[in-house]
């Protein structure tokens, strides 16, 4: 009877109050940080027109019959994302509005890349990347932003074979492309460790160049095939989404202390695991370089030229990223080796003229973003800041790639033909 007592005194007691912290928490967490703060300060000092993300939506992908993922195709779907920084056209791609329309054929070059090749960051159409190069470049030549959020080099690929069958490649005199891109590929590495393939070493390969939404795409399959008449798995799906709204904040603080455990673990992996995830990391990087060059004999054999532009990161400055820091060191080996791709490598480009911050008693460079949430940015540095995140760029960091990279298209490339690229070493 004693017993009995204490378990009702819990739930009379203990559990509401678990719950009620559980929510105040999460009030807290949403209200003291974060996104919604920080662009209504970029709208406050007139760095957007738009007092919300504009980009927000741009990152909710659909699933493409040939991409795998792309930003929705339907007129209306583009209607709610579009807004006064953000305007889709009628192929589902970023605008360009120096893309002119006209009866004669121009040379066109098709810019292909991921999230900051799209533009995410910058404050208007015309202050993309593609935009600004094609304004320099004049009305003889037509830019295609092929750009989507999260793609890799293999769905640029793609992207690059989709267009030869579009009627706009007839309008072509000449077709050169440029890849502002590498990020993605990086990133890729590590959320594809999510899918069951990567558990199985024999399957592991086959995950060079997925999309880095695969195991998204993986699970709610998965999801869907357990779902069908299967009542005890829905009502476990129920169970767990109700843990998580009642108890989500808890959850989180538990998982931030597991992930920190991980983290530790992976600095003493075994030798053996060492070596696989070396495999591991040099095959998707090589398929990376890879996907380049057969982008690069396509244009060739077009006509055209190719060019890969490695983007900035300000990740690359920070001392504590060991294991993004070796990524690169991996794909700076691999281009060492190539000598038929036209390779401007910026991955370091803006990040000792980046505002630097004390921050947790360290002096190092924050990104516009960063600086806003934590209460360090002062409006006369908005023009110092190139980077607007870790991984994409401010319309000052847009102006000056593209300068760099206008430049060096106006050079062309002296570069062998990269035959090779058809057949895999």
């Amino acid at each position: 009877m004693h017993t009995k007592n204490y378990f009702l005194l819990f739930f009379a007691y203990f559990f509401p109050l678990a719950i009620g912290l559980n929510f105040f928490l999460r009030y807290k967490s949403n209200n003291t940080v974060t996104e919604l703060k920080l662009y209504e300060k970029l709208y406050e000092i007139g760095y957007y027109k738009e007092l919300f993300n504009p980009y927000q939506k741009s990152a909710i992908l659909d699933l493409h019959p040939t991409n795998y993922f792309s930003l929705p195709k339907s007129l209306e779907a583009r209607k709610k994302i579009n807004n006064k920084v953000l305007t889709l056209n009628n192929n589902g791609f970023r605008f360009n509005p120096y893309n002119e329309k006209g009866n004669s054929e121009k040379r066109c070059i098709l810019f292909l890349g991921s999230s900051a090749a799209f533009g995410v960051g910058t404050s208007s159409d015309e202050l993309t990347i593609p935009a600004i190069i094609n304004k320099k470049l004049g009305n003889e030549y037509s830019i295609y932003n092929l750009s989507i959020p999260s793609w890799n080099s293999r769905q640029e690929l793609i992207s690059l074979l989709n267009f030869l069958n579009n009627d706009q490649f007839k309008n072509c005199s000449k077709l050169d492309s440029i890849s502002f891109t590498g990020t993605s590929d990086l990133n890729g590495i590590d959320s594809l460790k999510k899918s069951s393939f990567y558990k199985d070493i024999n399957l592991r390969k086959d995950l060079y160049s997925a999309t880095e939404y695969f195991p998204i795409l993986e699970e709610n399959a998965d999801i869907a095939f357990k779902t069908k008449n299967n009542l005890r798995f829905n009502l476990k799906m129920v169970i767990n989404n109700s843990i998580k709204i009642l108890f989500g904040e808890f959850l989180k603080f538990y998982e931030s202390n597991d992930n920190l455990e991980n983290e530790n673990n992976i600095k003493n992996i075994s030798n053996k695991q060492n070596v696989l995830n070396n495999e591991y990391l040099n095959g998707q990087l090589n398929s990376f370089v890879i996907n380049q060059k057969i982008i690069s004999s396509i244009i060739d054999n077009l006509g055209g030229n190719h060019l890969l532009v490695l983007q900035p990161n300000l990740k690359n400055s920070k001392k504590n990223e060991f294991y993004w820091s070796r990524k690169n060191e991996v794909l700076s080996n691999l281009i060492k080796k190539e000598d038929c791709l036209n390779i401007i490598d910026l991955r370091n480009e803006f990040n000792k003229k980046q505002p630097k911050y004390k921050f947790k008693n360290e002096l190092i460079p924050l990104s516009l973003s960063d600086a806003i949430k934590f209460e360090l940015f002062k409006k006369d540095e908005l023009k110092k800041h190139f980077f607007f995140d870790n991984a994409h760029l401010t319309n000052v960091g847009n102006l000056e790639v593209s300068k760099i990279i206008y430049e060096s298209y106006l050079r062309r490339s002296t570069k062998k033909k990269c035959f090779s690229a058809l057949i895999p070493d």
